[in-house]
């Protein structure tokens, strides 16, 4: 695309042989990266030459701003649960409504738990908590992970 042409420097071959994926995730990681479309075609493209490690460092290297919804699906895509934990953290962050922080944050607690990281799905649950970020959906995983007795809920929920 027209933002991925102006990431590349001159001269660089689009050649699948010589890890073209990989080098546009070199190139990113030397200069401040863009948030934005840009940096999601850049994500999209590295992930799908066979860059997924790139993809990581880039997103390790992001800034905190919204990264567009093309870079964290291409991050969700293709990460570990654990990874995929820290990019709905990221995504949450830069959410500007308190509900939806909330329903992202839940989603990262569903994907703690599932795959077996109950402290980060405890630790998630007490920000949410100290955040006002709680929902009726964050007191049925909290109820789900038999945690009920040790997180106290706000009175009230995001708004």
């Amino acid at each position: 695309s027209a933002s991925m042409a102006r990431l590349a420097p001159e001269g660089l071959l689009c050649d699948l042989e010589t890890g073209w994926g990989a080098r546009v995730g070199e190139v990113l990681t030397r200069r401040p990266i863009p948030a934005g479309a840009a940096l999601g075609d850049a994500f999209w493209v590295a992930a799908r030459l066979g860059g997924a490690a790139e993809v990581f460092k880039l997103f390790a290297a992001a800034p905190a701003a919204n990264l567009g919804p093309v870079a964290y699906g291409v991050l969700l895509q293709h990460a570990d649960m654990q990874v995929q934990v820290s990019v709905l953290e990221h995504l949450a962050a830069n959410c500007d409504c308190k509900a939806t922080r909330a329903a992202v944050l839940n989603a990262a607690v569903l994907r703690s738990a599932r795959s077996g990281l109950r402290s980060p799905a405890r630790l998630l649950l007490h920000q949410m908590a100290r955040r006002g970020l709680w929902t009726p959906m964050t007191q049925i995983l909290c109820t789900r992970l038999c945690l009920e007795r040790q997180i106290r809920p706000p009175l009230d929920g995001p708004r």
